[in-house]
């Protein structure tokens, strides 16, 4: 019976991995739940547990969640330090691609109903949600399949996301829903501080006074609005809230909700061909319900999309180039030839004389 259970994760990978982790989130869902990427490695540690290649996960993955959790801890760490909150470019910004019309404000003036959760709210959300769930499966996916790519992909993850915070601290930028809200202390540069407080950050509580003028009054935050009118009324922690990582709210740009998908349809490009296209569909459904929602720019989604092709595009091709031509030039310098001593005619009395064939027989 064991045999039977092994050959079938063997041929069946795929889908298994999707059966469960589909079961996951509908359960997650269900309990209203946030699948914050604690909850997602303990389902990817069960999940190996499952194909029972255990510890191997812990051995293949443990440098990569050590990373990815370090990473996720230094979220809110952005807002203290010292550059302003961008958000007046922002909004120009979407404008100017759009023809003059704002695409967030568009979208919930014909979608969004307050006090009513629509269909199209509860797909937002859970889409929002699979923020780490999808990436990381993918990585899991991959790492059953063909190993040499997903220490690659790793690669490529831990890149992404370092370049992303790096943007965060010097360029903060107000998502809509946020812009919403409170203002204060804008420069000439379209640049400004958005309130903060009180808000716990990365060192502490700290409390700015508010400006009442915010600067997108009509958008609303979809996101908490469907949270509190989900089937439970848990908010998104579930009495999970203790073991819940925080966020950084001022990390619009880049979207990593689109940088992360975009480098899993690179990545399953490379290994599933052109069934990896589906990604796309993903990717277009994840811009919508970001932007539909609130919670980044369009322009957010453009970057995040940039950054995950520089990523890949300098993993996978440039520096093995790079490597190559090292290793290349390394070799031709170990075989080159040895000066040679220049050869001169032998002095007189360095000379043999010649003997007869008789007198050598004697």
């Amino acid at each position: 019976m064991l045999t039977r259970a092994r050959e079938f994760h063997r041929r069946h990978t795929v889908a298994v991995v999707i059966a469960y982790l589909v079961a996951a989130v509908g359960i997650f869902m269900l309990l209203n739940a946030r699948l914050s990427i604690e909850w997602v490695i303990l389902l990817l540690i069960g999940a190996a547990f499952l194909f029972r290649r255990g510890k191997i996960f812990l051995r293949d993955w443990g440098v990569f969640i050590a990373v990815v959790i370090a990473w996720q801890l230094t979220d809110g760490l952005a807002t203290d330090f010292n550059f302003p909150w961008h958000v007046q470019d922002l909004i120009t910004a979407d404008k100017k691609l759009f023809f003059g019309t704002l695409p967030t404000l568009w979208l919930q003036r014909r979608l969004f109903h307050p006090g009513y959760v629509s269909w199209y709210d509860l797909i937002a959300v859970t889409v929002y949600s699979l923020h780490f769930l999808l990436p990381l499966g993918a990585g899991f996916l991959l790492w059953l399949l063909n190993r040499q790519l997903y220490y690659k992909y790793a690669i490529c993850f831990v890149i992404a996301a370092v370049l992303g915070f790096a943007t965060y601290i010097v360029f903060p930028a107000v998502p809509p829903w946020l812009a919403a809200q409170y203002a204060t202390n804008c420069d000439l540069n379209a640049a400004c501080w958005i309130w903060r407080g009180p808000v716990l950050s990365g060192f502490g509580l700290r409390t700015v006074p508010a400006n009442p003028h915010p600067y997108l009054p009509m958008v609303y935050d979809v996101w908490n609005h469907t949270m509190r009118m989900w089937i439970t009324k848990n908010h998104g922690n579930f009495a999970f809230s203790g073991f819940t990582l925080g966020y950084d709210q001022v990390g619009a740009m880049p979207s990593e909700h689109v940088m992360y998908p975009t480098l899993v349809l690179l990545f399953f490009r490379r290994q599933f061909g052109r069934l990896g296209n589906l990604m796309i569909l993903y990717i277009m459904l994840v811009i919508f319900s970001i932007v539909y929602m609130g919670q980044h720019w369009v322009v957010d989604a453009l970057a995040g999309i940039v950054y995950a092709v520089v990523v890949y595009v300098s993993v996978m091709h440039v520096f093995p180039w790079v490597r190559s031509r090292l290793a290349h030039r390394r070799v031709a310098t170990a075989v080159l030839p040895e000066p040679q001593t220049e050869l001169r005619p032998k002095a007189a009395d360095e000379r043999l004389p010649v003997t007869s064939g008789a007198e050598s027989a004697r």
